[in-house]
């Protein structure tokens, strides 16, 4: 059964984790342009194959994936916001500012 007391601070973590994965994405996309620690080969494919791996251009991406994971963390706490608000039939809900204790992220 669904303890709908509890949904609101669900609803916080889930934007919580959300907004983490964001902050992640940034800094995935922020590694394709990192400096080449030297003028060698390995150094240089090094740091080619990092930016690639991290924020190419294509979807199978660090920053990409991380992105995608965000917004159906966001998605997924809009429909329990949605849901709950049904339920309760109330226009407002009163969520928590502030992620669960302990939550590892």
């Amino acid at each position: 059964s669904i303890n709908y007391d509890r949904v609101p601070q669900a609803i916080a973590d889930l934007e919580h984790a959300a907004e983490f994965f964001e902050s992640r994405a940034l800094i995935a996309e922020r590694l394709a342009n990192i400096p080449s620690p030297g003028i060698d080969g390995v150094s240089l494919n090094a740091v080619t194959q990092i930016g690639k791996w991290a924020s190419d251009t294509g979807q199978n991406n660090l920053a990409a994936t991380l992105h995608a994971g965000a917004r159906q963390l966001q998605d997924l706490a809009q429909r329990l916001r949605e849901d709950l608000k049904t339920y309760l039939n109330v226009e407002e809900l009163n969520i928590p500012k502030d992620p669960s204790p302990g939550l590892a992220i």
